[in-house]
């Protein structure tokens, strides 16, 4: 009977090991994943990765801004929800049947040099596109994304080139659009950049029109990881049935 009890009390450690460190390498991918394809870093509060019921669940994510801005804080994320399909992600491809992305702050800053923090983000293009080279694009997407749901709070703007005391212009934009099938990672970077702005005086103040066109070549990386991830996972499942 003792050994019994041990041998359960060995599996319930063991699966909870698991459990943890499935979920540990998510959050980890996921902010390897904003690094490379945003160059900021971010912070994850807490993720929760279920496998029986396919959903992750992301509570209090920032992405922070680079270090020569003075505000820490660039995306103010109290919620993400991802209902994901399993088997194509045992595949190395990502499908998701939904993704909702709650994002109360957004917050543009120019620094006392008169940069911003958009334009951080597309310096970083042009350096990723030479390390990119030349490749070959896949005729199935490796990211599905059946429906993206997008509320966003308000959007804030802070002017520090006039030196001293930021000049600061608020808006509550209270946007809640969705949309539908969703195939690269860039084209959430783009639509959450352009729902932001669109309707406020920031885009013409900003380097909004330069980042229109975020390129394919800076979301390879990105998609990498996504691969390395379903990968990393996949061992992790089925582990204990080898």
């Amino acid at each position: 009977m003792k050994k019994i009890f041990n041998l359960m009390l060995i599996l319930v450690v063991l699966i909870m090991g698991t459990v943890m460190a499935r979920d540990l390498i998510v959050k980890k991918s996921i902010e390897n994943i904003v690094s490379v394809t945003t160059g900021m870093k971010m912070d994850i509060s807490q993720l929760k990765v279920s496998v029986p019921k396919t959903f992750v669940s992301i509570k209090g994510m920032t992405v922070l801004n680079p270090d020569n801005f003075k505000d820490r804080v660039m995306l103010d994320i109290p919620g993400i929800y991802i209902d994901y399909e399993l088997w194509p992600l045992l595949k190395k491809r990502v499908h998701l049947h939904e993704l909702r992305i709650n994002l109360k702050e957004f917050t543009l800053v120019k620094n006392q040099e008169g940069k911003t923090n958009l334009a951080f983000i597309k310096n970083l293009k042009e350096k990723n596109k030479k390390s990119s080279g030349q490749k070959k694009k896949s005729s199935k997407p490796e990211i599905e994304i059946d429906t993206l749901s997008l509320k966003i709070g308000r959007v804030i703007y802070k002017d520090y080139s006039g030196g001293g005391e930021p000049i600061i212009s608020e808006y509550r934009v209270n946007i809640d659009s969705t949309y539908k099938n969703v195939k690269d990672i860039g084209e959430i970077i783009q639509i959450i950049t352009a729902k932001a702005l669109m309707n406020t005086a920031i885009g013409r103040l900003t380097d909004f029109d330069q980042l229109k066109a975020m390129p394919v070549n800076t979301m390879e990386q990105g998609k990498n990881l996504l691969k390395n991830t379903a990968g990393d996972l996949k061992n992790l499942i089925t582990a204990p049935f080898k």
